[in-house]
């Protein structure tokens, strides 16, 4: 059974990968931005756009750094009252679901993107963000629910069997 300690524990792991995350994009972006600004970089020609791709690329990084800043201020102000069992489905829920073939896995529902898995007590928890289409086929479902999910060229069938 997930307890709320181990959605403490989610929580806190999701905030040392987003933690980890945001040191790689600054760093990324530290570098491109000084690349940019090199003398290397000096127009060669008329078609030479090496300056401005980079200075594209640093946009993207920059714009990357603030959406992980954001992301990292929204898991580290949780309120603990989202760490309560809910009847539905909701975000920074961890649910139990059984498929067509009637294998079990568990997934935790989260609004900042996190690590791809976690290991609780033996168990193997997948992340889902609510921008996917898993993650927006779970939301609002309730213990017994079944709902179908298009996954590449097929469609699978799946149970709520626990939200916890």
């Amino acid at each position: 059974m997930i307890t709320t300690q181990h959605k403490k524990h989610l929580i806190q792991e999701t905030i040392a990968y987003l933690e980890q995350e945001l040191e790689q994009a600054s760093n990324a972006l530290a570098s491109t931005k000084s690349y940019s600004q090199s003398s290397d970089l000096k127009q060669e020609g008329k078609y030479d756009t090496r300056a401005i791709e980079a200075g594209y690329l640093a946009g993207a990084q920059k714009k990357r750094v603030e959406e992980l800043r954001r992301d990292l201020a929204i898991m580290s102000n949780l309120d603990e009252k989202v760490l309560v069992k809910n009847d539905s489905i909701s975000v920074f829920s961890v649910v139990e679901l059984k498929d067509e073939t009637d294998n079990i896995s568990y997934y935790f529902l989260c609004s900042t993107p996190a690590p791809s898995s976690f290991q609780i007590n033996g168990l193997k928890i997948c992340s889902v963000t609510l921008e996917s289409p898993f993650g927006q086929a779970l939301i609002n479902l309730k213990t017994d629910d079944d709902f179908s999910l298009e996954i590449g060229p097929e469609e699978r069938e799946y149970l709520v069997k626990s939200i916890f």
